[in-house]
């Protein structure tokens, strides 16, 4: 649980320095080609490595932010504040509360083979998940996708005794977070469009990790020596805009919100002293 909680922060610590980062670097011209949308390679170190910490981030922010964005819903915080919404209004009603089966004879169950045979006459299966009953009126759900697209792009509901279809749902007339949820993993692991994806996927994530790398490297390039870098204190007065901002964000990621809340008290504390 710890480690998850670690990880739904630097989630969210990404997002918002992606937000910021685009903020830094948006130009004040768009007609500029060098340092704007291609790197310097013939400039001084500094240049260079910031060229290349921000340009890779721009190229390929909205795949970072798909990878980020998708991954909360898999988080400790934000992910089980988002399903609890989903139970609450019903959005996962048809994998956790389908129609119920009717128990005849107990002793006679459809077996698995039927159920696949009788699920693969209304819809071709594919990629196919079957979650099996566990109590008397519990019926068989079958979820199935292609290798693109959605993890479930339909959901079957067969009943456990005679096998007949009880319900099919289509990924469109599912509720909207039923089918941001089916949408997640694929954009989490970049399986949208097969290989392609997956290759772009992992270049993005390689450019994630060097960016860190390359921040540190600007920072010790820029710094003076025997000094520890830091900016100076700012001394003007807090826009309330930013406050607001940053309230929000703690709030939409409550990880951040939690890790601000603790940096605050401790500037207060800092400062009554």
């Amino acid at each position: 649980m710890i480690g998850r909680f670690f990880v739904e922060l630097a989630t969210c610590w990404a997002i918002f320095l992606a937000v910021t980062g685009v903020y830094l670097w948006w130009p004040r011209t768009l007609a500029r080609l060098k340092g704007v949308w291609w790197p310097r390679f013939r400039a001084q170190p500094y240049v260079v490595v910031r060229d290349i910490h921000t340009l890779t981030g721009i190229w390929l922010l909205p795949v970072l932010i798909l990878i980020l964005v998708s991954g909360l819903i898999f988080s400790l915080m934000w992910g089980a504040s988002y399903h609890g919404v989903a139970f609450v209004t019903d959005a996962y009603a048809v994998r956790f509360d389908p129609p119920k089966s009717v128990p005849i004879d107990v002793s006679t169950t459809a077996s698995l083979d039927s159920i696949w045979m009788n699920a693969n006459g209304h819809h071709e299966l594919q990629r196919t998940s079957i979650h099996l009953p566990q109590h008397d009126q519990d019926s068989f759900i079958v979820e199935t996708g292609g290798n693109l697209g959605a993890s479930a792009s339909d959901v079957l509901v067969l009943d456990q005794y005679s096998g007949d279809l009880l319900l099919h749902k289509r990924l469109s007339e599912l509720p909207v977070m039923a089918q941001i949820t089916s949408w997640a993993y694929p954009f989490h692991v970049g399986s949208v469009l097969g290989i392609t994806t997956k290759i772009i996927w992992l270049i993005a994530s390689l450019v994630l990790a060097l960016m860190p790398i390359t921040g540190i490297a600007m920072w010790l390039i820029r710094r003076r020596p025997h000094t520890l870098g830091f900016p100076r204190t700012y001394e003007a007065a807090t826009p309330k805009w930013l406050v607001f901002l940053m309230v929000m964000f703690g709030v939409v990621l409550p990880a951040a919100g939690v890790t601000l809340a603790i940096a605050a008290m401790r500037e207060w504390w800092v400062s009554r002293r």
